[in-house]
């Protein structure tokens, strides 16, 4: 009984550490036929260090530029700055692309507002809920927006993070974060501590 007291109060702590994990939104935009083709997806667990900056404020809706990302509903939203990142994905140059086969949940990134990123999401948003959408940009290239392939990560103070991937290059492999690694060690420790004592008991009651 003791060991099992163990092994719940190691998958608690395993628990615990797995909630604890930040949150983070992916945007993804890449080069496709003449077009561009983004999307993105996510959730924000909190607001938890960001600053409140209104609502139903009045933004053009499907606009992409080299320090602004912009899809579905225009109105009924909520904005947030705080964020530290980039202030550009490139050096910019001509007018912002609007866009066509918009799908999904409204949301912005805008990284030069006020000379501080910000974000909107939609009015009513339920915090931890995924957010997701899609658009196509015609007859647009990273050259005619001045944008530069590679990726860009904003972090809020509560540690949640929006990354933006700009072309292939840009995207990187999944890599774990500290607490998954210390879930994945702890459960490795569990583990290998049932089988030494499994062994043990083995070798205790073992007769020749």
């Amino acid at each position: 009984m003791r060991h099992f007291g163990k092994f719940a109060a190691a998958g608690l702590l395993a628990a615990t550490l797995a909630a604890t994990g930040h949150a983070a939104i992916v945007v993804n935009i890449e080069e496709a036929g003449g077009d561009i083709l983004a999307s993105y997806s996510g959730s924000l667990a909190n607001w938890t260090g960001l600053l409140f900056v209104g609502g139903d404020i009045n933004l053009d809706a499907d606009r992409l530029s080299a320090t602004t990302f912009r899809i579905g509903k225009p109105w009924d939203n909520l904005g947030f700055s705080g964020l530290s990142g980039p202030a550009n994905w490139g050096p910019g140059g001509g007018f912002p692309a609007s866009a066509i086969s918009v799908v999904g949940d409204f949301f912005v990134l805008d990284t030069d507002g006020y000379g501080i990123p910000r974000i909107y999401i939609p009015k009513g948003y339920i915090w931890g809920r995924t957010l997701t959408g899609s658009a196509t940009f015609p007859n647009v290239t990273f050259a005619s927006l001045g944008l530069k392939a590679g990726q860009y990560v904003y972090t809020s103070p509560a540690n949640q993070t929006i990354t933006v991937n700009i072309g292939k290059d840009g995207h990187v492999g999944a890599v774990p974060e500290p607490v998954s690694w210390a879930v994945t060690t702890l459960g490795f420790g569990v583990i290998g501590g049932a089988l030494r004592r499994r062994n043990r008991v083995s070798a205790h009651f073992h007769f020749t």
